[in-house]
C-alpha cells in the first residue's frame, strides 16, 4: 500500500493544488497557458535529455518495451473504431472517440507517475527504458490523431497531412530524446554542472505539469453523450492497459518493464486531443468530457497497477 501512496500521492496532491489555484483565480488562463508551454518546451525536454543521455538501460530492452507500446496503440485504434460502430457514433465524430481511447497523457501524467513509482520502488533502470520510448510514442500519437480525425471528417489528403507531419518533426519531446541518444552514443560523460542544471529544470517540470493538469480540469464539464464518454474513459484506462498486458506477456517483458508499459497505457486521455479536435474538427464536447472522465478513472487503475505488478 505504501508504494501506491508514495507514487500517486504527489500526483493527486499537485493536481488538486492546480485545481484549487485555478478555482481561486490565483492561476489564470494566461498563466496556465504560459506554464504549460514552459513545461512542454523546456522542463520535460530537459528531463528527457539528461535521463536518456545517462540511462543505464540498453537499447535492446527499450525496443521490446517500445514494441509493446506501439502494437498496443495500433490495436487500440482498431478496437476503438469497432466500438464506435457499436455505439453508432456518427462518422464525423468517430475520429474524436478513437483519439480519446488511444491517446494518453504521457508527458504530463505518465512521466511524473513513472518517475515517482521508479524512485520509490528502486526501478531507475526501468524508468530509463520507459523514458527512451516516450519520444517515438508522442510522435505516433500525433500522427495517428491527425489521420483518424481527417479520415473521419473526409478531409484526408497529402495537402492537409504533410504540414502537420513536418511540424511534428520539431516536437521537443522527440528532439530531446534523439539528442539524448546521440550524446549517449558518444560515451562522453555529462559534465556535472550540466547534469545538475538539467536535472533541476526537469525536477521543476514534474510538479508544474501536474499543477497544469489540475488547472486545466477546472471549468471542464461532462457535456458529451454519457455512453460515449464512459466508453472512451473505460477504453483508455482499462482496455489499453489490458492490451499492453497481453502483448507484454507474449513478448515476455520483465515485471519492471511491464509496470512501465501499464502505467503509460493507463494514463488518462491527453488534453492535446481536445486541442487537435478544435483545430481539425470533431466532437469537442466528447473530447473534453473524455479528458475529465478518464482522469478520474485513471487514478484507481494506476493505483492497482503499482500495487499488483
Amino acid at each position: 500500500m505504501l508504494p501506491v501512496v508514495n507514487a500517486l500521492g504527489p500526483v493527486i496532491v499537485m493536481t488538486t493544488v492546480g485545481l484549487i489555484l485555478r478555482w481561486r483565480g490565483f492561476l489564470t488562463g494566461p498563466d496556465l497557458h504560459a506554464t504549460t508551454r514552459l513545461v512542454y518546451w523546456v522542463g520535460i525536454p530537459a528531463l528527457l535529455f539528461i535521463k536518456v543521455a545517462t540511462a543505464p538501460a540498453s537499447l535492446a530492452q527499450t525496443s521490446a518495451l517500445l514494441t509493446v507500446l506501439l502494437l498496443s496503440t495500433l490495436i487500440g485504434v482498431a478496437v476503438a473504431g469497432w466500438i464506435a460502430t457499436l455505439l453508432r457514433i456518427p462518422w464525423g465524430e468517430v475520429g474524436t472517440f478513437v483519439q480519446a481511447v488511444y491517446r494518453g497523457n504521457l508527458a504530463f501524467v505518465g512521466v511524473p507517475v513513472v518517475a515517482y513509482a521508479a524512485a520509490d520502488l528502486g526501478q531507475n533502470e526501468a524508468a530509463g527504458i520507459a523514458l527512451l520510448a516516450l519520444g517515438p510514442m508522442v510522435v505516433l500519437y500525433n500522427v495517428l490523431g491527425v489521420l483518424v480525425l481527417l479520415l473521419s471528417r473526409g478531409r484526408l489528403s497529402a495537402r492537409n497531412v504533410l504540414p502537420i507531419v513536418r511540424g511534428m518533426a520539431l516536437n521537443p519531446l522527440l528532439l530531446s530524446c534523439a539528442l539524448g541518444l546521440l550524446y549517449r552514443s558518444t560515451t562522453w560523460p555529462v559534465p556535472t554542472v550540466v547534469q545538475r542544471s538539467l536535472e533541476a529544470i526537469g525536477q521543476m517540470a514534474l510538479p508544474l505539469a501536474l499543477i497544469c493538469i489540475g488547472g486545466a480540469l477546472h471549468g471542464t464539464r461532462l457535456k458529451a453523450v454519457l455512453s460515449r464518454t464512459v466508453a472512451a474513459a473505460v477504453g483508455k484506462t482499462l482496455m489499453m492497459p489490458l492490451l499492453g498486458l497481453g502483448l507484454g506477456l507474449v513478448l515476455r517483458l520483465d515485471n519492471d518493464a511491464m509496470r512501465m508499459v501499464l502505467i503509460f497505457m493507463a494514463c488518462p486521455t491527453a488534453g492535446a486531443s481536445y486541442v487537435m479536435v478544435r483545430q481539425i474538427g470533431g466532437d469537442a464536447d466528447l473530447a473534453s468530457s473524455a479528458v475529465v472522465a478518464s482522469t478520474l478513472l485513471a487514478i484507481p487503475v494506476l493505483a492497482l497497477i503499482i500495487a499488483l505488478v
